[in-house]
């Protein structure tokens, strides 16, 4: 996987569309890069299954960049420690990047819920 070509490409979104937020996404769909994703749905804790109510948003695994500095590539570690520890909870067939504007903090570990997620890369 390269991982300096997904934070270019992550840097190159951030510039362009001003998105505050990135995070890791697992589905057993197939995504494509440029694609608005619907909003995740709740998930029922008492019954430990998916609900039929959904988020206000598209859930992922926040991924604590700044893309602020020139020197955004020596945060590499920090992409990779994302997608490793959603690979190491999560159980999906594809990974992608989601990013978006609007974001609120969900219920996991590192969750976050961003509203109009769109698929920046993939993994």
């Amino acid at each position: 996987m390269d991982y300096i070509k997904i934070m270019k490409t992550l840097k190159e979104e951030y510039e362009k569309n001003h998105y505050s937020v990135f995070a890791i996404r697992g589905d057993n769909r197939p995504v494509e890069a440029g694609i608005t994703l619907e909003a995740s749905r709740d998930w029922d804790v008492e019954n430990d299954i998916m609900s039929e109510d959904k988020l206000s948003g598209t859930s992922g695994i926040y991924i604590d960049i700044n893309f602020f500095y020139d020197d955004y590539l020596d945060e590499i570690d920090t992409l990779i420690k994302a997608v490793n520890f959603a690979k190491e909870n999560y159980s999906y067939k594809n990974w992608s990047v989601i990013a978006g504007t609007n974001f609120k903090y969900g219920q996991d570990e590192d969750e976050v819920i961003i509203e109009d997620a769109k698929v920046v890369a993939l993994i």
